[in-house]
């Protein structure tokens, strides 16, 4: 018999914490926010990691379904999360209230995930992408929550994130032009073998562009 992995170590403050930061980063878009004490990995061997799983244990519950990137769905895993959390698992990302995304370089396209409605916008689908939040500017991100003292007065903010696809700007572009619909994205730098880990929010009312890369040498 697998031993099932333990999740926070104290639920309700753990929980408390972890919604804080995901409230800090999503109002902050493009911000990188460092994440309080990870649980231990729900599944060894498995590309969900322990900030997916933190993430799942705040966010999810009985009535908010999961959508698993194929390679993340095994038994263990689905064992892990129906006992911490409750939340039913679809194949289907249009109906998934929360999508977790090891790879996104092959993940499906946003539109493919929930979008919403027009008189009910929030029946939209979280994104949690595992990206790396480090090295040169990627996008240059504007909106609401941006524009504060840490921009320099300028109201864009950069964004240093690798791991999302080539058209993940114009896919954005499209995401926030149907606003009020649309996804919301965290993206989840849990790569602990560096600084700690860290999570940036991308809600759909922030515009990202691409930043110009320089030629290489």
């Amino acid at each position: 018999m697998t031993v099932l992995a333990h999740g926070f170590a104290n639920p309700v403050l753990d929980c408390q914490c972890y919604y804080r930061a995901v409230l800090d980063a999503m109002s902050r878009p493009a911000r990188p926010v460092p994440l309080p004490a990870l649980p231990p990995m729900p599944v060894p061997g498995n590309a969900f990691g322990s900030g997916m799983a933190a993430l799942a244990l705040t966010l999810c519950d009985g009535e908010t379904p999961l959508w698993l990137q194929p390679e993340l769905r095994t038994e263990a895993l689905h064992t892990y999360l129906r006992f911490h959390c409750g939340a039913p698992l679809t194949e289907d990302p249009a109906l998934a209230a929360f999508a977790f995304i090891a790879s996104p370089l092959i993940m499906p396209p946003l539109a493919a995930f929930a979008q919403g409605s027009a008189p009910c916008p929030e029946q939209s689908a979280t994104l949690v992408l595992a990206v790396r939040l480090t090295g040169p500017a990627d996008f240059s991100a504007a909106g609401p929550g941006i524009g504060g003292p840490d921009t320099g007065g300028t109201g864009v903010r950069p964004l240093a994130c690798k791991g999302l696809p080539q058209t993940f700007a114009e896919q954005w572009h499209a995401n926030h032009q149907a606003y009020p619909q649309g996804v919301d994205v965290l993206l989840l730098d849990d790569n602990l073998s560096g600084n700690g880990a860290f999570m940036a929010g991308l809600p759909r009312t922030t515009s990202i562009s691409a930043m110009p890369q320089a030629p290489e040498a």
